[in-house]
């Protein structure tokens, strides 16, 4: 059995696997609260790093928080 993707897998991210590592995130929801609450609960630097550097301030849902993460 092949564990769950990481968060820098990017590729194989999708939006369910996101969520683990944003629980309690009421979207729509500001940049750096998803940022540091995916910090916290176990997501890769990249991909935090990847939520502060996009140039949204704002995210309306774990889709765009997995745009932003993907690089899209």
């Amino acid at each position: 059995m092949n564990p769950p993707p990481h968060l820098s897998d990017f590729g194989d991210l999708d939006t369910a696997t996101l969520m683990r590592h944003l629980p309690g995130v009421a979207f729509p929801a500001d940049k750096e609260q998803v940022a540091s609450t995916a910090e916290k609960h176990g997501a890769s630097q990249e991909a935090v790093q990847r939520i502060r550097e996009t140039s949204r301030q704002r995210f309306n849902g774990p889709e765009e928080v997995l745009q932003a993460v993907q690089g899209h």
